[in-house]
């Protein structure tokens, strides 16, 4: 489970669209393999290990006040994971 000092949970507020959108390309950019998005654009698994949720589409960033957090819970995303993978 990927592990940081910088926090995993942000939210932003109408009108953060540049904080937002440079929280997103870090979170790509972290990635050494290329990411899924097969749950829509609100699901992100960065190195099949590291699943983020946005609760808004990406799409409508910085119109709403929205979260994007890493999920924590190991067993939560292994088994997301898991999931993701037989649908491939």
């Amino acid at each position: 489970m990927y592990k940081s000092s910088r926090k995993t949970n942000e939210i932003y507020f109408n009108g953060q669209i540049y904080d937002a959108y440079c929280k997103i390309l870090d979170i790509f950019k972290s990635a050494k393999k290329i990411y899924h998005n097969r749950f829509h654009d609100r699901y992100f698994i960065i190195d099949k290990m590291n699943v983020y949720h946005f609760d808004i589409s990406l799409e409508r960033i910085g119109y709403k006040t929205f979260s994007i957090n890493l999920l924590s819970d190991e067993e939560s995303c292994k088994l997301f994971i898991n999931k993701i993978n037989k649908v491939i």
